[in-house]
């Protein structure tokens, strides 16, 4: 899969996670294809797909735990056990 390519599926399958990206980083799309792109050749093979879809899930996943969209994976600090209020 080429650059059209990807930001055609994103489009389709995911348009608000998209426009999220887009607006934190308007580069968001060309960004994400060169870091899902492990061998540079301007293409997208089905290993790499299957990892831009992981990158997709993981970020949804921890945008329902209250991080901020396209975060890439940085996780939000968590207080320690001796820290958290007792319930």
């Amino acid at each position: 899969m080429d650059k059209s390519g990807l930001e055609k599926m994103m489009k389709e399958s995911s348009p608000t996670f998209l426009l999220a990206c887009e607006r934190k980083s308007p580069d968001f799309l060309l960004e994400f294809f060169k870091k899902e792109d492990k061998n540079q050749d301007e293409k997208i093979d089905f290993p790499e797909f299957l990892s831009s879809v992981a990158a997709v899930t993981i970020d949804l996943h921890n945008q329902s735990h209250g991080q901020k969209p396209c975060s890439e994976g940085q996780k939000q600090a968590r207080p320690s056990p001796a820290q958290r209020s007792p319930q």
